[in-house]
């Protein structure tokens, strides 16, 4: 579960450790994801990654396999924006740059590291986005 720090990835890394899951969070707020796994009990492993890094997210995925052994599901959730830069005017092409890395990039690079592990279980890839990230 990516960007699950806060927000929409928080509150889906908590349900689905309700229904009996267990549930790798990453996020790139290291300290803030540590404390929401510490919070959300056994079944809640942090990871910190930024998404938008192959080496980081291949990383990522070798521990969840040394970890668990498998992988069922991918919720790509992290994103990055700036709701309040609205004027294509006052836009940096680093900031450009970096939304499309990590909101394009991102999902790609997980689901080419994780793909050949969710295919041996038929697992599922689920892509979320949305007008308020972070």
């Amino acid at each position: 579960m990516t960007g699950a720090a806060r927000g929409i990835g928080l509150g889906i890394a908590a349900w689905l450790i309700a229904e009996g899951w267990q549930v790798v969070l990453t996020d790139l707020d290291r300290a803030r994801g540590s404390k929401v796994a510490s919070v959300l009990g056994e079944n809640a492993l942090f990871i910190g990654m930024d998404v938008a890094s192959e080496e980081q997210v291949a990383a990522g995925v070798a521990e969840v396999l040394r970890q668990f052994g498998r992988l069922d599901a991918l919720v790509c959730n992290a994103a990055v924006a700036d709701p309040h830069n609205t004027t294509l005017e006052s836009l940096e092409l680093s900031h450009w740059n970096r939304v499309l890395a990590v909101n394009l990039g991102g999902p790609m690079l997980l689901a080419k590291h994780c793909a050949p592990y969710l295919r041996a279980h038929c697992g599922s890839i689920v892509n979320l986005t949305s007008t308020r990230s972070r």
